[in-house]
């Protein structure tokens, strides 16, 4: 028995005992994502367990651990690219340490061993931390991530700029200060006013026991004093202004103090009003592109969860009627839905000072709701709900300010009892993106959407609501006896029709998530049942096939 053989051995030995290996069967393929949490999940897992590595195996059963062999690639330069999607859509960027594929009793078996997470770092896939509940891949719970998160550095918003000042401080910005902590606190007005400047930063927690910290610098720190900040730090926003083709129209780049530049970066947006009409309404809708509370709240959750340590800059992009905000570090929440549903405060942040400090002043939410009131905004104009990108070690949201789908524009004003979570799947399904399995189960069971996963659309009962019918109809199609029916009144008018006539006559109007290759097989399969009934019969065979009635 050679190595990899007992390595085998050893991994079957050990799968009862632990959740560090995963066996799959994986016959011919496996979807990539599914590879890509199982990575996550996995390598999350061997952190928490202080080993080095855990393992996912293709080629064995997972209930009953037979040996039953795999297809799976089996070329160099397939896994490679695997290779390079795992470190593409992983953060940190990690992948396989390596992939063994061995040969046990004549089948085929492939070894992906997967690196331990970083100390202090959790792994995460497409911006999701994925952990292990005996066989399950789930969420890395709160508990576990604190674990992680607890093995690393202290808070780097929190560490102490020991040559700074309270003369590198910007007067205008801590009199701002003051006035949105009065406005937070209103009862602590009186107590305010008679604070000295050192006495209210340490109060509104902006310094830490009367030092000037990180995060006193980043929100009313002189701009000159920057640098002063991190070596690696760039804090800086630049707000890049972008006609419809994506070219760049003027920019703005703004630095600290971040509580100056949130209000110069919002008021240089352009946030024109907007006029719509609603269904059964004859008086147009006139409302802002983008809510206030919304470019604020997105900056300034780029400013608390920044991963100031990797160099990046923060960016706002607007096109036309699109604004899009990005800063650079992954999504530690277990997902941005898990956020808007639980609406509850995180149990972990990255910067959890200024989190705090910014809460102080008024620059976040403080009981984690946001990100909530965000999608709320959206919801109630009608409007697509905000768009996250996790991937490449950042977090991307779009804001639509305008209806783009008037259907489900309409569904949001006449369902107004819809949760926020069944608001986020349809959201979802109106963009043509995919739902899971067993989302679309509920969704089914609630008779919002129709067709077969996972090409599912906005059911009849919805589509009645929007009077969207004949979108309904070319999604679904009709049933098989006016489609019967239709071809045996075309070729009574005509006398004959050719395969390809019909093929044309029928393919145009059978349901619209149908392949070309699923609408030949349900054409075939209506003229195989005519000609087994006796109503038609074929002349020829082939492209020139000449179809008539019986007589």
């Amino acid at each position: 028995m050679n190595q990899n053989e007992k390595l085998l051995e050893k991994l079957l030995a050990m799968s009862d005992e632990t959740e560090l290996v995963e066996f799959k069967e994986a016959k011919n393929e496996f979807n990539n994502d599914k590879i890509g949490q199982y990575f996550s999940a996995l390598s999350n897992e061997a952190n928490l367990q202080g080993v080095p590595s855990a393992w996912l195996v293709f080629g064995v059963a997972d209930k009953t651990h037979e040996i039953v062999g795999t297809n799976f690639i089996s070329t160099t330069a397939k896994f490679n690219k695997l290779k390079l999607f795992i470190s593409q859509q992983t953060s940190p960027s990690m992948s396989f340490t390596n992939i063994v594929p061995i040969k046990k009793d004549s089948n085929r078996v492939i070894m992906f061993e997967i690196p331990a997470a970083p100390r202090g770092v959790p792994v995460s896939f497409h911006g999701h931390c994925y952990g292990r509940e005996g066989e399950s891949i789930v969420g890395l719970s709160q508990n576990k991530l604190k674990r992680i998160f607890s093995q690393t550095a202290p808070d780097w918003s929190a560490a102490f700029v020991p040559e700074a000042t309270f003369d590198d401080l910007d007067p205008v910005a801590i009199t701002v200060a003051r006035e949105a902590y009065k406005k937070k606190y209103p009862g602590r007005t009186e107590d305010v006013n008679s604070w000295d400047n050192v006495t209210f930063l340490n109060k509104a927690k902006l310094t830490l026991k009367g030092k000037i910290t990180r995060t006193t610098l980043l929100l009313v720190g002189k701009d000159e004093v920057s640098g002063m900040i991190d070596d690696s730090c760039d804090p800086k926003i630049r707000l890049s202004i972008k006609d419809e083709n994506g070219d760049n129209k003027d920019f703005c780049i703004c630095t600290i103090p971040f509580i100056l530049s949130v209000d110069t970066i919002a008021n240089k947006i352009h946030n024109t009003t907007y006029q719509y009409l609603r269904e059964g309404s004859l008086i147009p809708e006139t409302v802002t592109q983008f809510d206030p509370f919304i470019i604020r709240e997105a900056l300034c959750n780029c400013i608390a969860h920044q991963d100031y340590q990797i160099g990046r800059r923060i960016d706002v992009i607007e096109k036309g009627e699109y604004l899009t905000f990005i800063n650079a570090g992954s999504f530690i929440p277990e997902s941005v839905e898990a956020v808007v549903i639980q609406d509850s405060p995180e149990a972990i942040y990255r910067n959890k000072f200024l989190v705090e400090a910014m809460a102080n002043v008024g620059l976040v939410e403080t009981a984690g709701g946001g990100i909530k009131k965000m999608f709320m905004l959206q919801k109630q104009k009608g409007f697509p709900l905000p768009d996250y990108d996790l991937a490449d070690n950042k977090v991307e949201v779009e804001i639509t300010g305008k209806v783009v789908d008037k259907d489900f524009a309409d569904i949001l004003m006449k369902n107004t009892e819809l949760s926020i979570e069944d608001v986020i799947l349809l959201d979802r399904v109106s963009k043509k993106r995919q739902i899971s399995r067993e989302d679309a189960n509920r969704l089914r069971r609630k008779h919002l959407i129709e067709g077969r996963y996972p090409k599912v659309f906005l059911s009849k009962s919805v589509a009645a609501v929007i009077g969207d019918k004949i979108g309904y109809t070319r999604e679904k199609g009709l049933e098989n006896e006016s489609y019967r029916q239709l071809i045996l009144d075309s070729i009574k008018k005509h006398d004959s029709l050719t395969k390809m006539e019909i093929n044309k006559l029928v393919g145009d109007i059978l349901p619209a998530n149908l392949s070309e290759k699923q609408k030949r097989n349900r054409i075939d399969n209506l003229l195989r049942k005519l000609r087994e009934d006796g109503l038609i019969f074929n002349t020829k065979s082939g492209s020139s096939s000449k179809w008539q009635l019986s007589k």
